[in-house]
């Protein structure tokens, strides 16, 4: 098997003048390394204190943390107030009326409170009713008298 042969180009040191040590040619690539050696330490501690920086911060202020508000669950009215202007129209009208007229003596009820069937909400003065009474009572009188009279 034959032997591998260099062709690499060899350097020749210059000849010396006026007895003067040859100069080599100066490589950049060891300056470049012992700039890189001298300064790893310094390099590596900066970035580690950037990364201990970050992760603190965003330990510290990364994502909201979620709070829940809770309560025990009970049964009660649900109230709400809400503030409008315009004009509010019913989905049913009822009449309200009495058998009789008159004034009114009183009124047992507010505006916009609740009522429930059979109850007293407003009371009618009876002096008109009375007087209306007393004047059926007395044609009735003098009905039944005409009517026995035609009949004797």
């Amino acid at each position: 098997m034959p032997e591998p042969t260099d062709i690499s180009p060899v350097v020749k040191p210059e000849a010396p003048v006026d007895n003067q040590p040859a100069k080599v040619q100066a490589d950049s690539q060891p300056k470049r390394r012992s700039f890189w050696r001298r300064h790893s330490v310094w390099l590596i501690a900066v970035l580690l204190l950037l990364g201990i920086a970050l992760f603190g911060y965003h330990w510290a202020f990364g994502k909201a943390k979620i709070h829940y508000t809770t309560a025990a669950v009970t049964r009660g009215d649900v109230e709400s107030t809400v503030v409008a202007a315009g004009i509010v129209q019913p989905i049913k009208y009822v009449d309200v009326g009495a058998q009789t007229s008159g004034k009114l003596k009183s009124l047992k009820v507010e505006r916009g409170d609740p009522v429930k069937a059979d109850q007293l909400i407003a009371e009618i003065d009876p002096a008109l009713a009375d007087t209306a009474l007393t004047a059926d009572t007395a044609s009735l009188e003098s009905m039944t008298a005409e009517h026995a009279l035609k009949q004797a």
